[in-house]
C-alpha cells in the first residue's frame, strides 16, 4: 500500500466529505478519502480491482462490512503507523442540501452516516424491472462521474432488460479513454455474453501489464453492463466521434 507521505506522518488528518450510493464501494466517505484519495496508483487499482467480481459488478448500497473494496481500504489504512484520523462526513438529500453530518471515528461515524444515507436513498423493490430511466444531475459533469448513475441503477433492471441514462457531460468524457479498435458492437456482446461473468474477470485480470489497473477495471464493468442489459444513452453534449457505436436504429 502506498500513500502520500505528509499524510501518513501527520499527527492528525480530518477527512472532510459526503456519504452517497457509490457502485462499488457500496456508499462513499469514510476512509476512502485516504484510499483511493491519497493512494498510488498501483494501489487505487488493486483496491478496485475487488470489485466488480464474477457474481456482484454493481455493489452498490452493499454493508460496508460484506463490501471487499471498503474491507481491504479500512484495513489499509489501519496500517498507517502513526497520528488519528478524525472524519466528518455528510449527507445530502437530491437537491444537495445537508440533512446530517457525522463526526468522529471513521468507521463507527461512517456506519451511523450509512444508515442514514440508505433510508434517505434506498427503495425496496418487489422484483427488478424491465425498464430503468436514470440521470446523474447534478453530479453529471463528465462521462465518467454521469455514468455511475448507470451502475448505481442496475441492480434494478432483469437481465436483459433496459437502462435509459440521461447524462448531460458538459466536460465530455473527461479522462475516459476509448479503445483506438473495437470489434463491431453485435460482435462484443456476443463475446461478452459467450464469456460470461467468470470468462469476463479472467480476461480483463490477465490483460498485459502495459494495460493498467484502472482501464481493466472500467473495462470489465463494460463488458458485464453490455453482457447483462440494453444501454441506451442520451447526451446533448456528446458527438459521434465520442461514442463507442452509434445505433442506426431504434431496435438496435
Amino acid at each position: 500500500m502506498y500513500l502520500n507521505r505528509i499524510a501518513v506522518e501527520a499527527d492528525v488528518r480530518v477527512l472532510i466529505g459526503t456519504i452517497e450510493p457509490h457502485p462499488q464501494a457500496g456508499f462513499g466517505g469514510g476512509l476512502k478519502n485516504l484510499l483511493p484519495g491519497l493512494a498510488a496508483a498501483i494501489t487505487i487499482g488493486h483496491n478496485h480491482l475487488l470489485t466488480p467480481s464474477a457474481a456482484h459488478y454493481s455493489l452498490v448500497g452493499y454493508p460496508p462490512d460484506e463490501n471487499p473494496m471498503r474491507i481491504d481500504l479500512e484495513e489499509g489504512a489501519k496500517l498507517i503507523p502513526r497520528g488519528c484520523t478524525f472524519l466528518v462526513n455528510v449527507v445530502l438529500n437530491p437537491t444537495l442540501d445537508p440533512v446530517a453530518v457525522v463526526a468522529g471515528d471513521p468507521i463507527e461515524a461512517h456506519r451511523a452516516g450509512v444508515h442514514i444515507a440508505r433510508t434517505l436513498y434506498g427503495v425496496l423493490l418487489p422484483r427488478p424491472v424491465d425498464v430503468v430511466m436514470t440521470n446523474a444531475h447534478p453530479l453529471d459533469a463528465d462521462m465518467r462521474q454521469a455514468g455511475k448513475a448507470l451502475l448505481n441503477c442496475a441492480p434494478a433492471c432483469r437481465r436483459g432488460g433496459v437502462i435509459l441514462g440521461f447524462l448531460r457531460c458538459p466536460e465530455g468524457l473527461a479522462n475516459v479513454r476509448l479503445p483506438r479498435l473495437i470489434l463491431p458492437f453485435p460482435w462484443l456482446r456476443a463475446l461478452a455474453r459467450g464469456l460470461g461473468d467468470r470468462g469476463i474477470a479472467l480476461v480483463t485480470r490477465r490483460l498485459v501489464p502495459a494495460v493498467p489497473p484502472e482501464a481493466r477495471f472500467l473495462l470489465r464493468l463494460t463488458l458485464h453492463m453490455l453482457k447483462d442489459y440494453h444501454v441506451l444513452i442520451y447526451s446533448p453534449r456528446l458527438h459521434k466521434d465520442c461514442l463507442l457505436y452509434t445505433s442506426p436504429s431504434p431496435r438496435d
